[in-house]
């Protein structure tokens, strides 16, 4: 996995890469990224489980929506919040002061 010599067992893979999957639905898709460079090098090996290849598979699908999502969501934020007057100001965390 990440150090050479250090095999993991198939059964240990299928688990780590289950929970890994399943964990990354709850608005963590940074933990998908951590799945895939974590299994990269297992990713590419014909030893590897077809299940776990499935949940690398989509952890990089899942991990490219939600990122894509949040990055649109922010660029509209960034640039509209102004529009939207008080609903605008209502879901920012930080509201600059104006002098």
């Amino acid at each position: 996995m990440l150090t050479e010599g250090h095999e993991m067992t198939e059964e240990k893979m299928r688990n780590i890469s289950k929970k890994m999957f399943i964990g990354g639905f709850f608005f963590l898709p940074w933990l998908w990224l951590v799945h895939i460079l974590l299994f990269l090098r297992e990713w590419r090996k014909s030893t590897t489980p077809a299940d776990v290849k499935w949940y690398l598979k989509y952890s990089l699908v899942g991990c490219i929506v939600y990122t894509s999502i949040f990055v649109i969501w922010l660029s509209v934020y960034v640039t509209q919040h102004n529009k939207w007057g008080a609903a605008g100001d209502a879901i920012a965390l930080i509201i600059p002061l104006g002098r």
